[in-house]
């Protein structure tokens, strides 16, 4: 009996001080985030270039865990794409316009990029056949769009009128999540939601998630009302959105466990104490920059 109690402090204990690292973790993450947003430009850029760059490192490197050979110079393109994005302010990641000289003119470089990203691959699998195999090329191209072009949403969001409180809005919506989904499961959780992909996620759980989300994001309405601030969106647009965000946050970071599962790894990286790596932790935003810039594109805001 005394032996259980020991190891039961002793899990405690552990527990704990994981938490800890968690929280800090996050306020230290935040703060920089802030900081980052505020300054917009190439100082926001650079941030999430790096962000965007490190999380592919880490998708790729999870599947070399597995054995795969992801075309890694391939992948890089989507990263010159992104940085493009930054540097030209490009209005998207498809829309990659670079003026040239010597009469040429405005070109678009997304379709050229693309294409010899396709043809670094085929390269691959026809003089490097013995390395790198079909399946390579599919998880070269998925890492990619999965992490680059998801994530090039935050520069249209940042860049908008009154960007610095547009790019929080979905930050709010997927931090509320993720938070309220991790306490609600640990108070209240009984019911296993997807055992299989997330053995520790519970129903409970993602109902509390998705109610964080829901509350939270119309209280940030009313935060912006406040200090006056006008996006373009009405009060029940942020309801939408905390609802289509409680749900889609979820899945960003069930499907970030399922490729976990998968490629055998706990933790994509361990560059952030108490989280993973980055891609640990931007895995619900990924999802939610586009949620929100395309939702505020069929509302008409722009």
């Amino acid at each position: 009996m005394r032996l259980s109690n020991i190891q039961r402090d002793k899990e405690d204990t552990e527990e704990n001080s994981s938490m800890k690292k968690r929280v800090i973790s996050a306020i230290v993450m935040a703060v920089v985030c802030l900081v980052a947003i505020y300054f917009g430009g190439y100082v926001f850029g650079a941030f999430f270039f790096l962000a965007v760059a490190i999380g592919l490192y880490e998708f790729y490197r999870a599947f070399e865990n597995k054995n795969y050979k992801p075309v890694k110079s391939a992948g890089a393109v989507f990263l010159i794409m992104f940085a493009l994005m930054v540097i030209f302010k490009s209005p998207s990641f498809t829309d990659l316009y670079i003026r040239f000289p010597f009469g040429i003119g405005y070109r678009n470089l997304f379709e050229p990029l693309l294409f010899v990203a396709v043809l670094m691959c085929l390269c691959a699998i026809v003089f490097h056949h013995e390395k790198h195999t079909f399946e390579d090329v599919g998880i070269t191209m998925f890492g990619g769009f999965y992490v680059v072009y998801l994530m090039s949403y935050v520069l249209l969001l940042r860049n908008m009128d009154n960007g610095i409180w547009v790019v929080i809005l979905p930050l709010i919506t997927a931090i509320s999540a993720d938070t309220f989904a991790l306490f609600t499961g640990m108070k209240l959780g009984k019911h296993k939601l997807i055992p299989k992909v997330s053995p520790n996620k519970t129903v409970e759980g993602a109902v509390g998630g998705w109610l964080g989300a829901v509350v939270f994001t119309v209280i940030y309405y009313f935060i912006m009302v406040a200090f006056d601030v006008d996006i373009g969106l009405k009060w029940f647009d942020f309801i939408i959105i905390g609802m289509l965000g409680g749900v889609l946050a979820q899945i960003g970071d069930l499907g970030a466990s399922a490729i976990k599962r998968y490629v055998g790894v706990k933790d994509f990286g361990h560059l952030i104490p108490g989280h993973g790596g980055v891609l640990d932790r931007i895995d619900s935003y990924m999802i939610l920059f586009p949620l929100v810039y395309l939702y505020m594109v069929l509302r008409g805001v722009c």
